[in-house]
């Protein structure tokens, strides 16, 4: 079973090109898991459970937080990764083909990085360590390059502004740079129909 994962900003276009890659892939036969790091992971779980509770909705990306819940974030990332490896073991005993998830966890650590205001991820510290350590290595990690200019220039609005793009796109630079989280880059600028082409061609489809 193979694991695909693409990464990039809010409103860079992962969403619609991972729908288009399983739609490839289920035309072909394949058997396809699709996995979305954020909304199945546990700390959205909580978060919305306490939003039903106070009657009220937001699809507004979190830009602050305290030291406490940025704490618990990286608890839950470490349950996250565990979960998401139980869950694999499950789909491999039902045949499943690929995985094909809408950011990972990786994502996760430079939503963390940029919620402590980080401007440089931190590889030696003890959660990023063990995080790395534990994550499952992806077949195929790929990351939608896409400007925080183009973005805002796009259809969809990213409430949060030009700053909030910006840092978290530097933040991506160190992550897709090292050795140890390696992606592969797909320029995310061009056609919706030219970027899944690479998509296809990248993972030999």
């Amino acid at each position: 079973m193979k694991i695909i994962t693409i990464s990039g900003l809010d409103g860079s276009g992962k969403t619609l090109q991972l729908n288009f890659l399983g739609d490839h892939l289920s035309d072909k036969g394949k058997k396809v898991f699709m996995y979305h790091a954020i909304k199945f992971s546990l700390a959205t779980k909580i978060s919305n459970l306490l939003k039903s509770k106070k009657r009220k909705k937001s699809t507004k990306a979190k830009t602050t937080s305290g030291k406490f819940a940025i704490f618990l974030r990286k608890i839950f990332l470490l349950i996250d990764i565990l979960n998401f490896k139980l869950l694999c073991k499950k789909l491999k005993k039902q045949k499943f083909d690929y995985v094909l998830s809408d950011r990972y966890f990786y994502d996760q650590i430079v939503n963390i990085h940029f919620l402590e205001k980080k401007h440089k991820l931190e590889e030696n510290s003890w959660w990023f360590k063990l995080a790395k350590k534990q994550i499952m290595k992806p077949s195929k990690a790929v990351f939608l390059e896409v400007s925080p200019l183009t973005i805002l220039d796009r259809e969809r609005k990213i409430e949060q502004g030009m700053e909030y793009l910006k840092e978290k796109f530097q933040l991506y630079e160190q992550l897709i740079s090292s050795e140890s989280t390696k992606h592969f880059v797909i320029n995310g600028e061009q056609s919706k129909n030219d970027v899944h082409k690479d998509v296809k061609k990248l993972l030999d489809l």
